[in-house]
């Protein structure tokens, strides 16, 4: 080989190694996202795609990594993480909300909206924007930079639940929230606010009776094996924030900030997909597994929880519920 020939070929393995270890460069900035659910839910899949469109619109200089399972907590902790700044993005329902920006609260009363649909209809006619500025008012520690469906809660206990007069004096789990406490309890049932980590053990030991939640959450954590009965109610169509730290997001070049805001579509259109696509083989699931799928009267459950709604709006105040109702 000529020594001409000799230096071109080390030239090349010279680029070569240049671009693998380029390839492998850590990256500038990375930062941490937490939730509590399983890495086939909605949550994590829209965190996924959120940081892979991170990843690529960055060209490998922002990584978020993403831990589920609650590795990092569950929601209430997760919260607190993000406030305080040692967790940099979450998820959360709305059952905390009450909590940091009251008014929120009020999206959490039963039959509000029509369906999915129309929960998708208000976010994108300007309830998200509007429920972005209200957080940021009252200044909880964190930004909210996007809204998803949280998909539709229903009841499933032990005993089968086919009309309201089934619930008398059953205890039901739920989350630390006035507004479900108070459903609940208008229900005839006994509200027992516990956290989302104790539910399977406190329905295998007779510590509750039943639960709430969507049939995604009802499936994937297994509560169907120790509360076999579902039923349909559909009472709230929830909402899950995706949280930032104020000390990280604060503290981000605007630059940075500019990349994570375009690439939030991905992490919307990830978790609307995936919410829909997991509510349909949830169900199909549970019915293969047995599960007493109940279709209830919902008007007969509205009519026993309406009073409520004066309650709460006049407590809270009306403003974010007015807009909801205007949108067809």
């Amino acid at each position: 080989m000529s020594k001409r020939l000799m230096v071109v070929s080390l030239l090349c393995v010279v680029i070569l190694l240049m671009g693998s270890l380029s390839a492998f460069a850590a990256p500038r900035l990375v930062l941490r996202a937490g939730d509590d659910s399983t890495e086939d839910y909605p949550y994590h899949q829209a965190f996924k795609a959120w940081s892979e469109a991170i990843w690529e619109a960055s060209n490998g200089e922002i990584k978020l990594e993403v831990y589920s399972n609650a590795v990092l907590g569950y929601e209430r902790e997760l919260i607190e993480g993000v406030q305080m700044g040692t967790i940099d993005f979450c998820t959360s329902s709305l059952g905390p909300f009450g909590s940091f920006a009251p008014m929120i609260d009020t999206l959490n009363l039963p039959y509000l909206f029509k369906d999915v649909d129309h929960l998708v209809r208000c976010l994108d006619s300007g309830l998200a924007a509007k429920m972005n500025a209200y957080v940021e008012e009252h200044d909880p520690g964190f930004y909210t930079l996007a809204w998803i469906c949280g998909g539709g809660r229903s009841f499933y206990t032990k005993k089968p639940v086919y009309s309201v007069a089934d619930l008398k004096d059953q205890k039901i789990r739920v989350m630390e929230n006035k507004v479900y406490i108070d459903l609940v309890n208008m229900m005839g049932g006994k509200a027992v606010p516990m956290a989302y980590g104790e539910v399977y053990s406190g329905l295998q030991t007779g510590v509750i009776d039943g639960a709430e939640n969507d049939p995604g959450a009802y499936y994937t954590q297994r509560h169907y094996e120790v509360a076999p009965n579902y039923a349909l109610d559909v009472h709230t169509i929830d909402i899950t924030g995706l949280l930032a730290s104020k000390k990280t997001w604060d503290n981000l070049s605007n630059s940075d900030k500019q990349i994570l805001i375009q690439c939030l579509p991905a992490f919307i259109e990830a978790g609307r997909k995936s919410w829909a696509q997991l509510t349909v083989d949830a169900l199909n699931a549970l019915r293969e597994e047995g599960v007493n799928i109940i279709e209830v009267d919902q008007e007969e459950f509205k009519e026993a929880v309406m009073p409520l709604w004066d309650e709460v709006l006049d407590r809270l105040g009306s403003d974010l519920v007015d807009f909801v109702l205007s949108v067809p």
